[in-house]
């Protein structure tokens, strides 16, 4: 796995440190006693937390049971790659586009 590889899969969970230092500085100015600029701090770091989010559960890796990989291999053959990325989604809701495209081309 070459660098890029790398950091194409950590970099989305690296991106959680961002929210994670702006609330430790929002502490650090409520215990300095800055309770305003602690506040705005605090507000800026929890309104990464959606993007971030979505941007993370994006990169969740499927886990499929061999069941559920029988089924999509199927439905890939038979009707081709996105109705077996929308077969995927409908078993798995929550798992994002690109993931499901990741898996089902792994297939």
């Amino acid at each position: 796995m070459d660098v890029v590889e790398v950091l194409r899969r950590r970099m989305p969970w690296l991106l959680w440190a961002i929210p994670a230092v702006g609330l430790l500085a929002a502490l650090v100015l409520v215990l300095g006693g800055a309770y305003t600029a602690a506040g705005v701090v605090a507000a800026a770091a929890l309104l990464m937390v959606e993007p971030l989010r979505r941007i993370t559960v994006a990169h969740l890796p499927v886990d499929l049971d061999e069941d559920e990989i029988d089924e999509i291999r199927e439905v890939k053959l038979r009707q081709g790659e996105v109705a077996a990325i929308h077969r995927l989604r409908e078993l798995r809701p929550a798992t994002g586009l690109a993931a499901a495209v990741r898996t089902v081309r792994d297939l």
